[in-house]
């Protein structure tokens, strides 16, 4: 069985005869003939009936047109796949996006651009703090969105957003009217916590005398604060709705100040760059 069968096979089903596909394939009416009965031997199944004056397909026909139809289609996407990849066009992108990092200015910038370049896929990861950079030094991460947390000689970084981080807890973790620094002890900080050899050594923020619970998930801090669990900071772009609804308060303590975190496209100094990657720093830079 070969391609060529295949494909004659599905002009004969698509124009309805054997003439009328040989005009659309530019080839000769018998050779059409000769290997579609070929395929047919080859299979051990009849494909046309030709019963009638033109041929119709067979309930296996039926069935077998629908795979090929699959495999044409397969073969084209593999076709143009080639293309791309001659071109130098590099098929996939690895990006990183720290939690933080979810913002709509990235978001909506990463959904343009690839809009334009929808010749790349891509593979998103997800973390916090020093992970992603350190999945870029590595070579997991083509490129990440994360906060500029350190300096590192195989990184180079290209500043996108700032990004607030407000102290916040809801109504329900505290009663009293009037919030002081020894009632916000007693209550749990809710912090994520680093796993990265980078950063892991850092600590941002964290109230010292007082209670914490570490965890993995910046979506978790944000529900566990909302359930009343605890306390702790999170993206300002993220609370907008909370803090007017009433269901977040501000911690405004001279103690507890609000911090910002600059958002930076992260990439490998010496890591050769295709041109999609390189398009996409300079869309961000």
């Amino acid at each position: 069985m070969t391609l060529e069968q295949l494909i004659t096979f599905e002009a004969v089903a698509k124009h309805g005869s054997f003439k009328a596909a040989s005009e659309a394939m530019h080839k000769s009416q018998p050779s059409l003939s000769v290997a579609i009965k070929n395929l047919e031997e080859e299979l051990g199944l009849k494909l046309f009936s030709r019963d009638e004056y033109r041929p119709t397909l067979t309930e296996q026909g039926e069935a077998m047109l629908k795979k090929t139809r699959k495999i044409l289609s397969e073969c084209e996407d593999f076709t143009d796949f080639a293309k791309v990849l001659k071109t130098g066009v590099e098929p996939v992108l690895k990006i990183g996006l720290d939690a933080i990092s979810i913002h709509d200015d990235i978001l909506n910038g990463i959904k343009t651009f690839f809009d334009e370049h929808a010749g790349t896929d891509v593979e998103l990861d997800q973390g916090i703090l020093g992970e992603m950079p350190e999945k870029v030094i590595s070579g997991e991460l083509d490129v990440a969105f994360s906060p500029m947390i350190v300096e590192h000689s195989d990184l180079e970084v290209f500043s996108v957003v700032k990004v607030k981080m407000i102290p916040v807890y809801a109504p329900k973790l505290l009663c009293e009217n009037k919030l002081t620094i020894n009632q916000l002890k007693k209550c749990n900080q809710i912090v994520v916590k680093d796993n990265s050899q980078l950063s892991s050594h850092l600590s941002f923020g964290v109230l010292k005398g007082g209670k914490a619970w570490r965890i993995s998930s910046n979506g978790l801090k944000k529900s566990l604060i909302l359930a009343g669990l605890g306390w702790g900071r999170l993206p300002e772009n993220e609370i907008k709705r909370e803090l007017v609804e009433g269901k977040l308060l501000e911690i405004k303590l001279p103690e507890i100040k609000s911090s910002q975190f600059d958002v930076c496209l992260q990439v490998h100094r010496q890591r050769k760059r295709g041109p999609v990657l390189q398009a996409l720093i300079n869309r961000f830079s």
